[in-house]
């Protein structure tokens, strides 16, 4: 078979004389021409990488000018945040001084907590469930003592001076505490806000939550509470006033309930608050409130 061959031959006419001449196959013309396209691609990428050509290319910045872009996009947004501000004391200052308003709570006007629909993640699964059983019964020992050691350099304050622990949840994962109508809810410990929001379940309509970060891995949370005095990415001082315990009803003492975690991992809060007294059944208020209900 034979092979087919290219013959490429450059003839000067006028003389009758052959400058150049080659013959190739097909392959060895392919091989050509993707060495050719290689190398013109290397010598345009020299080009634009190492010489002032690169300055032609669209969309190319110079290094001043980039600068000079990054600090006017950064001028637009403190005038931007300048104007937000603006706008929001003009529009307190229109309200105050409106005299036909109705006379109501200044923090109706401004309600800085957002409400939060309840949780939509799907419940754990039975396997799930298990496993945390399995892995909470295999290392009970050392999450204890890990807890207890990392709780040695902090100092724990109660969350009311008068409010008591119920005794069913004495040993549980969720602290029941039962507090005096107008009472206050302080901080276990120094802590940054990093959390707050309203329920909106039908069992605590109207309260509030709050999630503080302490030192060493802790992590409290509070429900059940009435208008905080605090807000997201506040600091709060262990003993500091969190908020007024609600009133749920005239014949109903309020209920706040108090959860604590160590690294994600739940610890029981009557270890920690500093307030071992507990209420027993028998000493309950007479209205029979629902203490699991009302303190989710």
């Amino acid at each position: 078979m034979r092979k087919r061959l290219f013959k490429i031959s450059i003839d000067d006419e006028s003389h009758l004389q052959s400058l150049a001449s080659w013959t190739m196959t097909p392959a060895r013309i392919f091989i050509t021409s993707l060495i050719l396209l290689a190398v013109i691609f290397i010598a345009g990428f020299l080009l634009i990488c190492f010489t002032p050509a690169r300055q032609l290319m669209p969309g190319y910045f110079r290094e001043s000018e980039r600068a000079i872009t990054e600090n006017a996009l950064l001028r637009v947004d403190s005038l931007r945040n300048a104007y937000q501000i603006n706008q929001a004391y003009l529009a307190n200052l229109r309200k105050v001084l409106d005299t036909d308003r109705l006379p109501t709570d200044s923090m109706a006007i401004v309600n800085r907590m957002l409400s939060v629909a309840p949780d939509s993640l799907l419940p754990p699964s039975k396997a799930e469930v298990a496993l945390a059983k399995r892995m909470q019964q295999s290392e009970k020992f050392n999450i204890s003592v890990q807890s207890t050691m990392a709780a040695e350099g902090m100092l724990f304050y109660p969350i009311s001076e008068d409010g008591v622990q119920t005794a069913e949840s004495k040993d549980d994962y969720k602290a029941v505490m039962i507090l005096p109508v107008n009472t206050s809810v302080m901080a276990m410990a120094d802590a940054v806000v990093i959390a707050s929001f309203r329920s909106n379940d039908a069992t605590s309509s109207g309260h509030y939550n709050l999630i503080l970060q302490h030192d060493n891995g802790f992590v409290s949370r509070y429900s059940g509470l009435g208008m905080p005095l605090v807000g997201n990415s506040d600091y709060v001082a262990g003993g500091e006033i969190l908020s007024m315990a609600s009133a749920p009803g005239s014949h109903t003492p309020p209920v706040v309930t108090v959860e604590i975690w160590h690294n994600g991992i739940p610890v029981k809060p009557f270890n920690y608050i500093n307030s071992h007294r507990h209420l027993r059944p028998s000493s309950l208020p007479s209205s029979n409130i629902n203490i699991n209900n009302t303190a989710q």
